[in-house]
């Protein structure tokens, strides 16, 4: 079981980061970074209620897909913030955690 949990979770990773990057240019970060983290919040509620299998592997998929979002999100607006060598240094530690 765990290492389906694994699985799913890299999925909702990978589903993430396309979902991420498929949004609009116009929509701003400053909008989407709190309507994904409800993605989060939405999975981890999930997690602590879970009381059947399948609605527990839902929310790790959530999870995952929550956590990647936030991760290219944040990677989109660190440009904002640093030159291109500081954000390639920064975004590979925050995607590390």
């Amino acid at each position: 079981m765990s290492s389906d949990s694994f699985g799913l979770f890299g999925i909702g990773s990978v589903v993430g980061c396309f979902v991420a990057s498929a949004f609009p240019s116009q929509w701003s970060n400053r909008t989407m970074l709190p309507l994904v983290s409800l993605f989060g919040l939405l999975g981890s509620v999930m997690f602590l209620i879970a009381s059947d299998l399948y609605v527990e592997m839902t929310a790790i998929f959530l999870i995952g897909a929550w956590a990647y979002m936030t991760v290219a999100l944040t990677c989109d607006r660190l440009g904002e913030l640093l030159n291109d060598t500081q954000k390639k240094r920064w975004w590979s530690l925050i995607s590390s955690f």
